[in-house]
């Protein structure tokens, strides 16, 4: 996937995470003026969850359209909660008693116990809006994260570079391959050049970046090129590599002497 999909996926994240809760407020809100019918709960009780306790109400209602059974509360999720608050909603409905539900008139199989707008739908919003907030900013990072072709006075970097324990490929265009065993790990990345510092170059996207320490340049000896990348003196074996190699499956780490990366190895 190049960084333009990449970004675009990023994007289409916080976009979801704003419209979902926002259709769930609206439909909580409409909800209170649904018509209601009567029901006969069939099962009342507390159940533990991950998220704390929460209270358990099934119940069967009659509509023009024939008999249906649910258990849910109110439009959206009710995460568990503290305190008494799973105690008093089941004694509020016991087994066996008849209550009233809100039915949704476009679609009488969905209804609610307790219709309108509850403490938990604004939380959710609001976390969600935490979230959005965070994945545009990472989207933004992104969307400024297309290669940069590798500059005409860097050209001497573009080519395949192999050692026993190190694959390196850099690509006029910016792409960059990466792959590394060292002490029984592996690390990998695979994503588009972000610039030179020196000898130093940067790969990556956003924060999924790492910079690779040049200690030597790339430079002839005798007939081989060689540079040392991150204390690895490799040597290059093509100058410039057709289509990328086929990846096996590998396990991503982090690159030595840069941040965490991922990618794929070569």
């Amino acid at each position: 996937m190049n960084a333009t999909l990449q970004a675009l996926s990023i994007v289409a994240v916080p976009v979801l995470a704003l419209l979902l809760p926002t259709r769930l407020i609206m439909r909580a809100r409409q909800s209170r003026s649904w018509p209601t019918v009567d029901a006969t709960v069939v099962d009342a009780r507390v159940l533990g969850t991950s998220k704390g306790l929460r209270p358990k109400i099934r119940y069967r209602y009659q509509t023009p359209d024939g008999p249906h059974e649910s258990d849910r509360l109110v439009v959206g999720w009710m995460w568990g909660v503290s305190g008494g608050g799973p105690e008093r909603i089941v004694g509020q409905f016991p087994k066996g008693a008849t209550v009233r539900v809100a039915v949704d008139p476009a679609d009488p199989r969905y209804s609610v116990l307790l219709p309108g707008l509850s403490g938990h739908q604004l939380l959710t919003a609001i976390g969600s809006g935490f979230f959005a907030t965070a994945m545009t900013l990472l989207a933004g990072v992104t969307l400024s994260g297309d290669a940069l072709p590798v500059p005409p006075e860097k050209s001497a970097y573009v080519g395949e570079w192999q050692a026993p324990s190190m694959y390196l490929l850099i690509t006029q265009d910016g792409s960059v391959r990466y792959h590394q065993v060292k002490g029984g790990a592996s690390s990998s990345m695979n994503g588009p050049l972000k610039g030179f510092h020196g000898n130093d170059f940067k790969v990556g996207i956003g924060p999924l970046s790492s910079t690779f320490v040049v200690s030597t340049p790339p430079h002839r000896d005798g007939v081989q090129w060689k540079m040392v990348v991150d204390g690895v003196e490799l040597q290059k074996t093509a100058d410039q590599a057709g289509p990328l190699p086929v990846n096996p499956s590998s396990t991503t780490g982090s690159a030595a002497g840069g941040t965490p990366s991922a990618g794929a190895r070569p």
